[in-house]
């Protein structure tokens, strides 16, 4: 492909179309927009051309068909006239139909197909962005950049499910322990991926796109010695596989307590709450003194690593046991799960 500026900028998708930038953004020097070879496109126009050529010829020809087969011609009885009035009645609008395909073939051109080259693309950090050019202007396409960051890994390796059920029956603190212990000891690798651009439409502007997720890759299979919950998430992580952890976690709390029941619900204040019946689940003894303070304090040294990394793994584990533990009745016994409570 031989190489030419387009006016279009890679930062919000504004066309200047007089070659002045419009929007401010200074040009991205590792961004390239690369022209298309004079026939691309010209191609898939040719085929959705023939196509709609046979079809508004049989559409015209409907009409002489019929007046063909039309076996009374000149119409004498009402009956031959209503018939042949019907037979009006088909033609005039096919025909019309098929005035309206043949006319509508120019827009059948998709436009040339300009590329977008990175000429850093990185693993972690790639821009891609395709758009259609007709007439000398853009009319869809758009530009993603996903920037991929390792989230880093606390330094307590002895944390684990189990050993935050003996202090908390808190679900979002004791899913955030395994993640947590899991990460420490090197079992699976927590990734933030962010992603901005923008997606251009035939009319109106270009409509900005930003999100956030984590994703969760498995770095060791599952073992006999692994407790249930981090059993469960290793089980659900396919090995060297990166995936998001939103699905991962959904799946895994409504299957954490009762694996026949669509979903882990406790009525509003009924013994046991929420937090012992998690304990019992993790736990063959499970304690009712609840002193979430050492969890605690693992969770808010993590998050101080990098509050930016670290923050949404919590606040995803924190909305989700929220949304699928629900809490209990204000007056049920002390050490419930409250899914408000600070990490």
């Amino acid at each position: 492909m031989a190489r030419r500026e387009l006016s279009l900028c890679t930062t919000c998708g504004t066309w200047s179309p007089d070659c002045r930038p419009r929007c401010g953004h200074p040009r991205d020097p590792r961004l390239v927009w690369l022209r298309p070879p004079w026939w691309d496109g010209l191609g898939a126009l040719l085929v959705r051309a023939s196509f709609a050529l046979l079809l508004a010829a049989a559409l015209m020809g409907l009409g002489p068909l019929l007046w063909w087969l039309y076996p009374f011609w000149p119409p004498e009885s009402p009956l031959h006239i209503a018939g042949a009035l019907c037979i009006g009645l088909v033609a005039l609008p096919s025909s019309l139909l098929a005035i309206g395909v043949v006319l509508a073939i120019p827009e059948l051109y998709r436009g040339r197909c300009w590329h977008l080259h990175d000429a850093a693309a990185r693993d972690d950090d790639r821009v891609v962005g395709q758009v259609f050019v007709r007439v000398r202007a853009p009319v869809r396409g758009g530009v993603v950049r996903t920037v991929r960051s390792a989230v880093p890994a606390p330094d307590c390796f002895d944390m684990s499910s189990e050993a935050a059920a003996h202090s908390t029956g808190d679900p979002s603190r004791i899913v955030a322990a395994a993640l947590a212990g899991l990460a420490a000891r090197g079992r699976i690798a927590l990734i933030r991926v962010d992603t901005s651009g923008w997606r251009l439409q035939r009319r109106g502007p270009p409509v900005a796109i930003r999100s956030a997720a984590v994703h969760v890759r498995s770095l060791s299979p599952r073992t006999a010695d692994d407790p249930r919950l981090e059993g469960e998430l290793l089980a659900r992580l396919a090995d060297g596989q990166t995936v998001e952890l939103r699905p991962v976690l959904r799946a895994l709390l409504l299957r954490l307590v009762a694996d026949d029941h669509p979903r882990p619900v406790w009525p509003a204040g009924a013994a046991p709450s929420p937090a012992m019946a998690l304990r019992a689940a993790l736990l063959d003894d499970p304690p009712r003194a609840d002193d979430p303070a050492a969890v605690r304090a693992v969770l808010a040294a993590w998050r101080a690593r990098d509050p930016e990394r670290v923050a949404p793994v919590l606040e995803l584990v924190a909305s989700l046991t929220a949304e699928f533990l629900p809490a209990p009745a204000p007056d049920s016994p002390p050490g419930a799960f409250s899914p408000t409570s600070p990490v």
